[in-house]
C-alpha cells in the first residue's frame, strides 16, 4: 500500500477541517486526531481560527515511497510529499497572521498485513451502537444493531507526520525565482546604459549608433549576470543557514538513535524506532496543547506545569535525541527530546521559535510491544472492551481502571528545556 493521491488529499483536507471543527478523521490515527483536537481547543480559547492549506507541488506532488517495514501484523509505509503549506490565523474573521512555506512532508501510514493472524479476534466497539464485538464479526455486520461496515475504512491510518523545509524547487519554480531578481537589475542597468547613450557627445553618427547598441547589450547582459548572482548568493546563503541550524543536532540524533535502538532491540525484538519516534512527536504535541498534561491518562504523577500555553501551532520536524537511558528492573526510563517549530502569540503579537522539547518516558519491557497504528486502542483486562486510553482512564463499559504502565510507554515528566 503506497499513499494514493486521493488518500493524501483526504488527509490534507481533514487536517485542516479538524483544526476548525470537531470531526472524526478517516485517515489519521486517534493519537494524531486527539492532538489536533487539543490544538483546536487552545485556538478557541484564544478566539483564533487556524486555516491550513496543503497544496501538492515540487518534485513529488503525487508522492514517493521512501521505505516500508512490517511490525507484527501491520505494515508501515513512509511516503514523501512535496507541497506548499499555507497557514493563516483569523480572529473575528480578520486575518492576524499569515505565512507560506515549501515543505517536504514525511508521512507514515499503517495498514494490516493481508492474512495476518489474530486480526479478526481483536475487539472493537461498534461506532453505531457502542457494543463490543470483534473485527471478524463486524465483517458480517454488527451482531447487535446490524450495521455493516467496509473494513478497509479502518485502515490505512496516518500515524506519523514531520517535515523539512524545501530550499530547492522544480526547474519551472527556479526559473521564476531567478527572474524575480534578474528583471529589476536588468531594468536598472538598462536605464543606466540608456542614459549613457543619450548623453553621448557624438549622437547621430554611425560610431554613436554602434556604441549605443554595444552599450545597451553590455549593460543588459551585465544586469542579467548581476541579478543571477544576487539570486545565487541568497539561495546559497539560505542553504547554509538551514544546514547550520540542523548541523549541531545531527550527531546527537544519529548517535543516540543507534545506541537506543540497539539496546531496545536487545530487550525486545518487537521494538520499532520509527514507531517510537512518531509516537514521541505526537505525545509532545498532546502535552503542548493540554491545559494540564498530568490529567492525560498517558501521564503518571501529579500536576505538571505547561510552559507552552502561548503556543497556537506546533509542527514536528522529525529529529529525536535520546538524552538519557536507564534500566530499573524490567522498566526502562528515557528522556527523548523532539524538535518542533512553534508558533506563539500574546495578544496581537505572533512569533516563531524552533526548539527541542524534552519528554520523560518509561515502559515495562517485560510486556510485549504493541506496534499497531494507535496504542490507545486497548482492550479492557476485565471485559475486553476497546476504548481510547488517552481520553479515558477507566473502561466505559465495566468501569475497570486502566493502567497505562502495563500497556505501553507512559509519561513521567515534561518541560521546556
Amino acid at each position: 500500500m503506497q499513499f494514493s493521491v486521493e488518500f493524501f488529499d483526504t488527509f490534507a483536507k481533514e487536517y485542516q477541517d479538524i483544526l476548525k471543527h470537531s470531526i472524526k478523521s478517516s485517515t489519521m490515527d486517534d493519537d494524531m486526531q486527539f492532538a489536533l483536537d487539543l490544538q483546536r481547543d487552545r485556538l478557541s480559547e484564544k478566539d483564533l481560527v487556524l486555516e491550513t492549506s496543503i497544496t501538492p507541488r515540487g518534485h513529488f506532488p503525487g508522492g514517493q515511497l521512501a521505505r516500508n517495514w512490517s511490525d507484527g501484523m501491520y505494515r508501515n509505509h513512509m511516503d514523501i510529499r512535496t507541497c506548499n503549506w499555507d497557514r493563516k490565523i483569523l480572529r473575528g474573521g480578520k486575518q492576524v497572521f499569515h505565512d507560506r512555506l515549501d515543505k517536504t512532508l514525511y508521512i507514515t501510514a499503517t495498514d494490516l498485513i493481508f492474512g495476518a493472524k489474530n486480526v479478526e479476534k481483536e475487539t472493537y466497539t461498534c461506532p453505531n451502537c457502542g457494543n463490543v464485538t470483534t473485527i471478524g464479526e463486524l465483517r458480517e455486520g454488527c451482531p447487535y444493531c446490524g450495521t455493516h461496515f467496509e473494513m478497509q475504512e479502518l485502515y490505512p491510518r496516518v500515524g506519523g507526520l514531520y517535515y523539512v523545509k524545501e530550499i530547492g524547487g522544480t526547474e519551472k519554480e527556479v526559473k521564476k525565482d531567478v527572474m524575480r531578481y534578474m528583471i529589476p537589475v536588468i531594468v536598472a542597468f538598462g536605464i543606466f546604459g540608456l542614459i549613457t547613450v543619450l548623453f553621448a557627445e557624438d549622437r547621430g553618427s554611425i560610431v554613436w549608433l554602434l556604441q549605443s547598441i554595444f552599450m545597451m547589450a553590455f549593460t543588459l547582459g551585465v544586469g542579467a549576470f548581476v541579478g543571477y548572482m544576487i539570486w545565487a548568493i541568497l539561495k546559497l546563503g539560505s542553504i547554509f543557514y538551514e544546514a547550520g541550524k540542523a548541523l549541531p543536532s545531527l550527531p546527537g540524533v544519529l548517535g543516540s538513535r543507534k545506541k537506543f535502538e540497539t539496546r531496545m532491540k536487545e530487550l525486545s525484538p518487537d521494538f520499532s524506532y520509527d514507531y517510537f519516534a512518531n509516537k514521541v512527536g505526537t505525545l509532545v504535541k498532546m502535552m503542548i496543547f493540554s491545559p494540564d498534561p498530568a490529567l492525560l491518562p498517558i501521564c503518571v504523577g501529579d500536576h505538571m506545569e505547561n510552559p507552552f500555553q502561548d503556543v497556537v501551532d506546533a509542527q514536528f520536524r522529525g529529529p529525536v535525541i535520546m538524552k538519557s537511558f536507564k534500566m530499573d528492573g524490567n522498566t526502562v526510563h528515557v528522556r527523548a527530546d523532539a524538535e518542533f517549530d512553534l508558533l506563539l502569540t500574546k495578544g496581537s503579537v505572533f512569533w516563531k521559535k524552533r526548539q527541542f522539547i524534552p519528554l520523560y518516558m518509561s515502559r515495562d519491557c517485560s510486556m510485549r510491544f504493541r506496534t499497531n497504528y494507535s496504542v490507545k486502542k486497548v482492550s479492557c483486562r476485565n471485559c475486553g472492551g476497546s476504548f481510547d486510553a488517552t481520553r479515558k482512564d477507566r473502561c466505559p463499559y465495566c468501569g475497570t481502571e486502566y493502567d497505562i504502565r502495563k500497556e505501553d510507554w507512559y509519561i513521567t515528566g515534561f518541560s521546556q528545556k
